[in-house]
């Protein structure tokens, strides 16, 4: 990153407004946890469930929280696997990952499905053999007009969606892209 776009974000974290998005994602987060008993993270290893992921074990101490990462191989990011399993050590937390390497492996596709298939099969029998009552989703309203449809943007409650198959709540649904880079650069 740029030495000015990093003082530009660096700039943005002190403001009063991102300061105040970091306290409700906070608030939402400790709510959110108070209201489920198992709640499991679902963690790409972008950087917006990165920020949700460090919200989650260091800001608001819950460090053993499950932490879900199923990689497709679509994406085919070098590195990405080792990077998740390095964050989720060095934050907190305990890693529930299905690599790339596994994706055609013949368990998966004739017991949980192929490709998105796949993804659902392993989170539901994780999801029951673990007690999973919530994720928690690292994406935000600005990202597409699908994802601001899906949770409640008015700042009023935890944007929480029980009317999908699995209970989502998306505690930084309200940060901005300038407020993601604040985050990790402040």
């Amino acid at each position: 990153m740029a030495e000015l776009e990093r003082r530009k974000f660096k700039l943005h974290s002190e403001t009063g407004r991102y300061r105040r998005r970091v306290q409700k994602a906070e608030e939402w987060i400790q709510e959110i946890f108070d209201r489920y008993e198992n709640p499991c993270l679902n963690f790409s290893g972008g950087k917006d469930s990165l920020v949700l992921l460090h919200l989650v074990s260091q800001r608001c101490g819950y460090t053993e929280v499950d932490v879900y990462n199923f990689d497709n191989g679509v994406l085919e990011v070098p590195g990405n696997q080792g990077f998740v399993e390095r964050s989720v050590q060095r934050l907190g937390g305990i890693l529930y990952q299905r690599s790339s390497e596994n994706v055609n492996s013949r368990e998966m596709v004739t017991e949980e499905g192929h490709g998105y298939n796949g993804f659902w099969g392993w989170y539901r029998r994780l999801s029951k053999q673990h007690g999973w009552d919530v994720r928690l989703l690292g994406i935000r309203a600005a990202e597409s007009r699908e994802r601001r449809g899906r949770f409640d943007s008015s700042g009023r409650s935890p944007p929480i969606n029980s009317g999908e198959e699995y209970v989502s709540a998306a505690p930084i649904h309200h940060f901005t892209t300038r407020d993601i880079w604040a985050y990790i650069v402040g």
